[in-house]
């Protein structure tokens, strides 16, 4: 009886202390790059790789995100929205897990204005 109360006691501390150390492994960034199809990756990083990007997604690759200053790939979880932006350069605000999921709160991209900058962002 002593050793299944100590191997459940185990077990849940173990479970816990995963939970926990899943939770410290997000964080929040805000990254620059484009957002491309997995399959041809950082190939389509690039205005002209957006049709490329859009006939692989229609064919079952999911759309990524690359990020322009470390070279890493994320995979995204807002699909529909990703799209919008394919083919052109733009930045995530977000939250980063250690898998390398990225879970988008907002896109956005930079825009010229009257000779200043102006952020469109989109959800």
């Amino acid at each position: 009886m002593t050793r299944k109360v100590l191997y459940a006691l185990f077990v849940a501390v173990l479970v816990v202390g995963l939970a926990a150390a899943q939770g410290h492994s997000n964080k929040m960034v805000r990254v620059e790059g484009w957002v491309v199809d997995e399959w041809c990756g950082k190939d389509n990083a690039k205005a002209d790789g957006k049709g490329c990007t859009l006939e692989c997604h229609k064919k079952g690759a999911a759309l990524v995100f690359y990020d322009n200053a470390t070279g890493e790939i994320y995979k995204l979880d807002k699909q529909e929205v990703a799209e919008k932006f394919v083919g052109r350069e733009v930045g995530v605000f977000g939250t980063l897990d250690g898998a390398g999921n990225l879970a988008v709160g907002q896109f956005f991209e930079k825009k010229k204005n009257n000779g200043g900058e102006a952020e469109k962002k989109e959800g």
